[in-house]
């Protein structure tokens, strides 16, 4: 069995990052692959289906390479995440609903091995685009900052 260890911050809030000798056992969270992967395979079991209206083959496998390249917009160790998608905001929960909603739309996969298919990441991300002004607000009033909007002019 493989597991993943990740230390982070837990629950909400913009809090300054621990420093690695000041972590608990409380920070850090263990994640079974298999366990994921099973749970993967129950999730998107429907696009099994041949009348699911999704054109590829299923392949629970390539839902996997997605999530990977999914998680790859919240970030890790050498990259920052996307700024509005915050995975203790809840950004991968809200990929993953986005993704199963396109993803007999989009008319396959994101990723084809190492290759992205840009048209089906582009509608993917224009399906995300609607929560970032959410994001941003939620995130000025949290940090006290005056409230900033989108001009759909040119002032």
């Amino acid at each position: 069995k493989m597991s993943v260890v990740m230390a982070g911050r837990r629950g909400r809030g913009r809090r300054k990052p621990k420093d690695m000798l000041d972590y608990e056992r409380e920070d850090f969270e263990l994640l079974q692959l298999q366990t994921l992967r099973q749970m993967f395979k129950i999730q998107f079991r429907k696009f099994a289906d041949e009348n699911s209206g999704f054109v590829e083959k299923y392949d629970n496998d390539r839902i996997i390479d997605d999530f990977v390249f999914m998680c790859m917009l919240v970030g890790n160790d050498f990259l920052t995440h996307t700024p509005h998608l915050d995975i203790d905001s809840g950004a991968l929960s809200l990929m993953l609903a986005t993704y199963m909603d396109l993803l007999p739309v989009m008319g396959g996969f994101l990723t084809d091995k190492e290759k992205i298919h840009p048209d089906r990441f582009e509608t993917f991300l224009a399906n995300l685009m609607p929560f970032e002004e959410e994001h941003f607000q939620r995130r000025s009033m949290e940090e006290n900052e005056p409230r900033w909007a989108l001009s759909s002019s040119n002032d």
